[in-house]
């Protein structure tokens, strides 16, 4: 039920996201406790460096199992999902360890040494 739901947003290459390898995140939230003088009482939206559709990302995924996937037509209109970074790269300087092609790789990796997948 879930995959076809994804299946049907998918076709129109939206909706777009920034997602993150969870090596950066949990080095964001150490930097922030580190910083804890430093920070103002501010929203900082923590997510990734590359904007891609969730078709990308299913076609990256697809492309590190070494499998297909086939997408089904839809006329729903999703909208993008992108957190705004500028605070966290220009305030605090973080420059992200991961490209979103690396953190997919190690995390499919993870996820097949554990037999997960």
């Amino acid at each position: 039920m879930y995959c076809d739901r994804i299946q049907k947003k998918v076709i129109n290459a939206k909706p777009k996201i920034n997602p993150i390898y969870i090596d950066d995140v949990i080095q964001i939230i150490q930097l922030l406790v580190e910083n804890k003088n430093n920070i103002s009482f501010d929203c900082i939206n923590i997510a990734g460096n590359e904007v891609v559709s969730i078709k990308e990302l299913a076609e990256k995924i697809s492309k590190i199992l070494k499998t297909s996937i086939v997408f089904k037509e839809s006329e729903n209109n999703s909208k993008n999902i992108i957190a705004d970074i500028t605070k966290l790269k220009e305030k605090y300087n973080y420059k992200f360890q991961f490209k979103l092609d690396e953190g997919l790789e190690h995390m499919i990796a993870s996820m097949q040494n554990k037999n997960l997948i």
